[in-house]
């Protein structure tokens, strides 16, 4: 369970997976990383000071929660893709889709100034949130002054240090075939084996959402 309070000024949702196809075709692209990047992403992960809020799970769905954080009194004010390079594997590459939602309090000219593309972008995370299921996992880190966020030193004002709710994505699971017809499999009991008489359609375990001013994960 990770807590809005008023010190959760920004909450990024990141996805990582490896199927390029799965890419919104709307949403705005910046170069790939370099191995320098790479060398300089790893070492800002290893120095990083934040604290583990829910631990990572699988078959989560993630319907709910744009519409939860919105409520909650967050605008979505930037998204983009980078094709970045795997840690594990320098020779192998995936996909990193990242949206970040700020405090609507303090960002009303941010959003104006996405215009026409925030409606794609909202788009592009719409596709990723409902036509899979993830594992997610999310931390609550320090919040330090980025290029979004040089435009909103507002942020960054009062007694309380600003934090930001990183929720990560990762072990991506479609829910729907390439002709969009639902994955179907078979349910299985506790020992792995089948139960009732057909298929029925892949479902999440989980769900991603806001509840009573958190962000938690509920059974579906």
């Amino acid at each position: 369970m990770l807590n809005l309070d008023e010190s959760v000024k920004l909450v990024s949702l990141q996805f990582s997976f490896s199927n390029r196809n799965a890419v919104p075709a709307w949403l705005p692209s910046i170069d790939p990383e370099t191995p320098a990047e790479q060398q300089a992403r790893a070492k800002r992960n290893a120095d990083a000071s934040g604290e583990e809020m829910i631990p990572p799970t699988e078959k989560c769905s993630l319907a709910m929660i744009v519409d939860d954080l919105e409520e909650a009194g967050y605008v979505l004010v930037d998204g983009l893709h980078q094709e970045r390079i795997n840690a594990k594997d320098t020779r192998r590459t995936y996909q990193m889709c990242r949206f970040v939602f700020l405090r609507r309090d303090a960002v009303e000219e941010l959003r104006d100034e996405l215009g026409s593309t925030r409606a794609k972008i909202t788009e592009g995370l719409g596709e990723l949130c409902l036509l899979a299921m993830w594992r997610v996992r999310a931390f609550l880190n320090p919040l330090f002054k980025g290029s979004v966020l040089s435009k909103c030193p507002e942020l960054f004002s009062g007694d309380e240090p600003p934090h930001a709710a990183s929720i990560n994505m990762e072990t991506r699971e479609p829910l729907f075939r390439p002709d969009g017809q639902p994955i179907m499999v078979w349910q299985k009991d506790e020992n792995g084996e089948r139960t009732g008489a057909e298929k029925v359609p892949l479902s999440p375990k989980h769900c991603l959402c806001v509840e009573d001013g958190a962000i938690q994960l509920q059974d579906a």
